[in-house]
């Protein structure tokens, strides 16, 4: 078996906790659950639901035996047997992404079957019963991703750009998976290249169902089969539309959508934004030992569904009519989505060394984010990374545990302006990291992957050519800003003006049609929305992005019921 990715995250098996994972509810909790739906009696060999159906129930099984399965390449696998008491589902009780297990009575009985409405519903109102069942759904999902179950196979090498921005797609996105290496497993990978008539051409390949191929997909394409790039509740018009699905768009679509507002959000890659690649965050309240990005923004993705706000990637927002209101978003498959008000939580992306070759060597050697999937690459090879920001810290810390070598490479004379004290004690401590001031990198070559790089010291004019394959970069940020045009005011970096910053002489110019100033956060647009990185002004760190995101659900909520 290769090692997945998530084994990296997973530190103990969850499957030791199985009465977390598959609890037996009590008579009480069966009473209370069941007047939310219906029941029916089932026989034996019914299917209840199968893999790949959206918009499964939630089932509580009140006699008899219902077993869940996945499917693999040896067939089919039993996970578990529930008995009166127990419940199916997993977190894609909460989106609309497609069944990963299959449901199937065993022995004849009786089962109570809830609707995601009355489902949500029943949890908003029995706080116990919620607690119980999402962290079994936690717990079940993540013993998928621990034991590489599930319905999907990437079938690829490691070293190809294809193949790591699919890994990158699936681990990000929280889908259970297999991947599959031929070099590493050459009689399975040969197998499952016979059986769908695979070519070495043909990879990267994702199968699904061990029925259906893509061959050298994107990570639309992927999402697309999957179902996580259509609304699971489609609206003629939303109450706020969230673009961006990082920390400060995460705690937006949690706040608003707490608030009884229908919220829907559109994410260009995968929840988390660049927090979300962060191998450790520190500085987070409530966390001492520190929390990764992804598993921040997983909990918080969670939050968000739990409350109801629909989710979509990956999907980016090409356009914007806000000439009237509710506005109009066309998403880049030309859909087009409406809001009464919308938060423009689209972050900020790491400035590229603008050198011949990087975005052909781009996943291929050339990184911007160091999660343990480009960390998986890294075991005692020598890495590089350009930057002096917390991220950069935190990268090399992360990175100096697998790499051989780790070097800083700052443009600066000193870390103490750009980096935080504790991580630049770390580094100071730690022996396998070297770090060169006043250095930038001038070159990097390869075709399919990075082979060298040459780096100059701008103090003494000497040039260092070394033979890295791996080259982090985190240097700068970039406004992603470019679909907004003319519609808001920002500044002349790009960023977007809000609040008190917004100019009174510039809001008479843009004819602000509103009896009332701009809210905190609101931009030169009533009822448009700037928080987190894209924001001007902002502070660029995690816990002041979630604080903004949430102080923007009660100005929401005043802008959507401006008008009743």
């Amino acid at each position: 078996m290769s090692t997945s990715v998530f084994e990296t995250q997973i530190r103990h098996d969850p499957y030791e906790r199985h009465d977390d994972m598959q609890p037996v509810l009590d008579e009480d909790a069966v009473a209370r659950i069941t007047r939310y739906g219906e029941t029916r009696t089932v026989e034996a060999g019914e299917i209840l639901f199968e893999i790949g159906d959206s918009q499964t129930e939630f089932i509580l099984v009140l006699s008899g035996l219902v077993a869940i399965e996945v499917d693999g390449c040896d067939g089919t696998t039993t996970v578990v047997e529930h008995g009166r008491g127990g419940f199916t589902g997993e977190i894609d009780m909460f989106s609309n992404r497609k069944a990963v297990v299959r449901s199937v009575c065993r022995e004849a009985g009786e089962i109570a079957y809830l609707g995601r409405d009355a489902f949500r519903r029943m949890l908003a109102r029995n706080a116990d019963l919620s607690e119980t069942i999402i962290r079994a759904f936690i717990l079940r999902r993540t013993g998928l991703i621990y034991t590489e179950q599930g319905d999907t196979i990437l079938l690829g090498e490691d070293d190809l750009g294809e193949t790591l921005a699919l890994r990158s797609f699936l681990s990000r996105n929280g889908h259970p998976h297999k991947f599959v290496d031929p070099s590493d497993e050459p009689d399975f990978a040969r197998r499952v290249m016979e059986t769908f008539s695979l070519s070495k051409e043909d990879l990267p390949a994702v199968i699904w169902r061990m029925t259906e191929v893509l061959k050298r997909p994107s990570p639309h394409d992927v999402a697309d089969l999957l179902g996580l790039s259509q609304p699971s509740c489609p609206r003629d018009v939303y109450d706020v539309a969230v673009i961006g699905v990082g920390p400060a768009g995460l705690a937006a679509a949690v706040n608003a959508a707490a608030e009884g507002m229908t919220v829907i959000a559109i994410e260009g890659t995968a929840p988390g934004g660049q927090a979300g690649t962060s191998s450790k965050i520190e500085n987070y309240p409530a966390f001492p030992t520190g929390i990764s990005g992804q598993a921040l923004s997983s909990r918080m993705l969670l939050q968000a569904q739990k409350f109801g706000t629909d989710i979509i990637t990956p999907r980016t927002v090409k356009a914007i009519a806000c000439g009237a209101r509710p506005y109009t978003l066309t998403l880049d498959d030309d859909q087009e989505l409406h809001a009464h008000a919308i938060v423009i939580a689209s972050g900020a992306r790491w400035r590229k060394l603008g050198l011949d070759g990087e975005d052909r060597l781009e996943n291929a050697g050339l990184y911007y984010g160091a999660t343990p999937v480009e960390a998986a690459l890294c075991e005692r090879e020598e890495v590089v990374i350009v930057g002096g920001g917390n991220s950069s810290g935190q990268a090399a810390i992360f990175l100096s545990r697998k790499a051989h070598r780790v070097h800083i490479l700052v443009r600066t004379e000193n870390l103490a302006v750009s980096m935080s004290d504790y991580l630049i004690q770390r580094i100071e401590e730690a022996e396998n990291i070297e770090l060169h001031f006043c250095t930038e990198v001038i070159a990097v070559e390869g075709e399919r992957h990075l082979e060298a790089m040459t780096w100059r010291d701008n103090k003494t004019g000497e040039e260092v050519e070394k033979d890295i394959r791996h080259l982090f970069v985190m240097i700068g940020a970039v406004p992603n800003t470019e679909w907004l045009d003319d519609c808001v005011l920002r500044d002349p970096k790009g960023f977007v003006l809000t609040g008190s910053d917004l100019p009174a002489a510039a809001l008479v110019a843009r004819e602000w049609d509103v009896p009332r100033m701009p809210y905190t956060g609101e931009t030169s647009r009533p009822g448009l929305f700037a928080v987190g990185d894209v924001r001007s002004g902002s502070v660029k760190r995690v816990a002041s992005a979630v604080g903004e995101g949430a102080i923007s659900a009660q100005f929401l909520y005043k802008v959507v019921h401006e008008d009743d």
